[in-house]
C-alpha cells in the first residue's frame, strides 16, 4: 500500500502522447496517416455534389491538384505557410468548380500548423481570409446545399485556427513556467550562497 503511494500517478494517455517527442520522420508517417484517412472519410461520408465540369481531363486535372495538396499538407510542419501557399487556392478552385475532395480539410490541417507556429495576430489574419475565400469559393460554386457545405467549410477552418492557437498558447504557457521555475531555482541557490557566506563570516 505505501508503495502504492509513493508510486508516481500514470498521466491519461493524449497527456503522455503529447509528451513524447516524434522525430520528423514519425511526424511525417502521421501526417501522411491523417491524409489518407481524411480522403477516405471524405469519400464515403460526405455527400456529393454534382460537379459543375466534367470529363476525363478534369477528372485526371483533379486527382493531379489533390496529390499536390496532400504533398504540400505533408511539409505543413516544417513551412507552414507554404504549404496552405499551395493548399488553399487549390480549394478555392475545387469549390469553385464543386470537384469536392479533401481540399478543406487539407486547408484545416495547414491552418492549425500556421496558427501553432504563428503570432495570434498574424494566424487570424490569414485564417480569416483563408475563411472567407473558402465561403466565397462554395458560394461561387453553387448547387445543391451550398448553405451547409458554405457553413461546414467556415466552421473546419476554424477549428483548425482554434486548434492550432491552443497549442501555441500550451506552448508559451510551458516556456514561462520553465522560465519561473529557473528563476526561482536561481533565487534559492543565490540564497542558499549568501547563507553559506553568512555562516562562514559568522
Amino acid at each position: 500500500y505505501s508503495h502504492a503511494l509513493d508510486a508516481d500517478p500514470v498521466p491519461p494517455l493524449i497527456r503522455r502522447l503529447a509528451a513524447r517527442r516524434f522525430t520528423p520522420a514519425q511526424l511525417v508517417a502521421v501526417d501522411a496517416v491523417s491524409v489518407v484517412l481524411v480522403v477516405l472519410a471524405v469519400d464515403v461520408v460526405m455527400t456529393r455534389r454534382a460537379p459543375r465540369v466534367s470529363g476525363a481531363g478534369w477528372v485526371a486535372a483533379g486527382w493531379a491538384a489533390y496529390l499536390v495538396a496532400a504533398a504540400a499538407t505533408l511539409s505543413r510542419r516544417r513551412a507552414p505557410r507554404l504549404a496552405l501557399a499551395v493548399v488553399a487556392p487549390i480549394a478555392v478552385a475545387s469549390l469553385c468548380l464543386r470537384a469536392g475532395g479533401p481540399t478543406v480539410f487539407l486547408v484545416a490541417l495547414t491552418v492549425y500548423s500556421l496558427a501553432a507556429a504563428s503570432s495570434r495576430r498574424t494566424a487570424t489574419a490569414v485564417t480569416s481570409l483563408v475563411a472567407t475565400a473558402i465561403l466565397a469559393a462554395t458560394l461561387v460554386g453553387g448547387g445543391q446545399q451550398v448553405a451547409q457545405a458554405a457553413i461546414s467549410g467556415v466552421a473546419l477552418i476554424g477549428l483548425g485556427w482554434l486548434a492550432g492557437e491552443n497549442t501555441r498558447a500550451s506552448r508559451v504557457y510551458a516556456g514561462q513556467q520553465a522560465e519561473r521555475a529557473a528563476e526561482k531555482e536561481a533565487a534559492v541557490a543565490a540564497q542558499q550562497a549568501e547563507e553559506v557566506s553568512r555562516a562562514l563570516a559568522d
